[in-house]
Parts: C-alpha cells; structure tokens; sequence
C-alpha cells in the first residue's frame, strides 16, 4: 500500500502473513514466499498481538524468521497492538532488537499517530538535508526533486529554482553538483 505521511513522504508498505506456527507442510514454502519480502524493506514493523497469552513465544518465533530470512539486522519499530482490551498482562514483554516501541489499539485507532510519527522520525534520520540550486535550463530535474524528495522549501531565484530537501544517498548522488 502507497501511504503519504503527514511530513509529505510517500513510502510503500508491504504487510506480510501473520506467523503462523504448526502450518501444514504444504502451505510453509508459499507463507515463506511472503515473508521473503521483508528482506527488501528498509525498515520491519513487527505487530505483536499483546493479548495473546503465547505473545513472548510469538516474539521470538517472529525475530528467529527475520534471522533465517536475513532480515534480523533490519532495524524493527515493534507494535504492541490491542492493548485496550482488559485482560493484557502487564508488563507487556520488552524487546531488546527493537530501535522503538508503541502501543496501539488498531480498533479504535489509539497510537496511530504516534507510531506513524516514530516512522517519520526514523525515514528521516536516513535522509540528509540538503541545499540546490537547478538552473533554469535544467527544469527536467524539478520534477525529479517533486517525485522523489521531501521539500522542505523552494523559491526562484535568479540563477535557478532553489530547494532545501531531504534525500536519500541515491538522489544526494544525482543532485550533487546542484548543491550549494
């Protein structure tokens, strides 16, 4: 799914099966065919279903995955979802592989907001900031700028289109000899 985060960042999120222990033998290599995504992301949001009485055993199911899958040294926002329900036993389960957590209740939609902002800070400790200038001449770069930064300022200015953005290493890359 295409999401648009408050800061303007458009990211791509990819939600793999819930793990899913003692799987028919036939249906393991078409969930592990699933999961394989996780090895492309940049980032793992681990949901833990925190009323769940096996959630420690569910944690550390996820985590030996990620560690067969090569994923285990991806950085992971771990999701303590359902925490309105009543009968959550306390203390919820820290973990320690985690760079955050959050607790959420996705029915009611309590701590979205702060999981998203969690998101936003981490993508944007990813980014550098930067300062260019695009000549005039160059305006086929504009749109590259548009589509693949987050624009923190723009203006014209007398020798081209001006923007303070945040990159990635590859735009920093292709936008270099525009930086000022």
């Amino acid at each position: 799914r295409r999401k648009t985060l408050d800061s303007g960042m458009e990211y791509l999120f990819t939600d793999t099966v819930g793990f899913i222990q003692k799987l028919p033998h036939g249906l393991i290599n078409a969930f592990r065919a699933t999961l394989e995504e996780a090895s492309y992301a940049h980032i793992l949001i681990h949901v833990l279903d925190v009323s769940n009485p096996r959630r420690e055993e569910q944690m550390k199911v996820v985590y030996q995955t990620f560690d067969e899958l090569k994923c285990g040294d991806k950085p992971v926002i771990t999701v303590y979802n359902k925490t309105d329900k009543e009968d959550v036993e306390l203390p919820l389960p820290p973990d320690p592989r985690a760079i955050a957590t959050v607790r959420i209740s996705a029915k009611y939609g309590k701590g979205i907001d702060k999981l998203t902002e969690l998101l936003e800070d981490w993508l944007k400790s990813q980014k550098k900031c930067l300062e260019i200038v695009i000549p005039y001449d160059k305006g086929n770069l504009v749109s590259l700028v548009h589509g693949n930064c987050e624009i923190i300022e723009s203006d014209h200015r007398e020798n081209g289109y001006y923007f303070k953005v945040f990159v990635n290493e590859e735009m920093e890359n292709r936008l270099k000899e525009y930086t000022i």
